[in-house]
């Protein structure tokens, strides 16, 4: 069922890149950094997910005012800056996931 596992995706990477939202005791990231390769080597490891293929990371500094596509590394801007998911409020989108026949690249 892709809906299910589309879900399931969006919600364990949100977990992968907030766990403070998720678990007690688990403390805020302050600054830091995260890899794409990193980021992509957590999906392709889902028991679910059979290959994965335009796979991109975009940074999101200011919402609607700075975006940089397609980043090999997101940095954390300030040392007071938190690294979050991806989250459209008007939209209810959470990350961008589409199948192979939606892929543009």
């Amino acid at each position: 069922d892709e809906s299910f596992y589309k879900k399931l995706l969006n919600n364990e990477i949100e977990k992968f890149l907030c766990p403070w939202a998720f678990a007690d005791g688990k403390e805020i990231s302050f600054g830091g950094k995260i890899s794409k390769s990193t980021l992509l080597n957590f999906v392709e490891e889902r028991p679910y997910v059979d290959f994965v293929t335009c796979f991109k990371m975009n940074h999101i500094i200011r919402r609607n005012v700075e975006v940089k596509p397609d980043v090999e590394e997101a940095v954390a801007s300030t040392s007071l800056s938190i690294l979050v998911s991806y989250y459209d409020e008007p939209t209810d989108t959470k990350h961008i996931i589409n199948t192979t026949a939606l892929c543009n690249c």
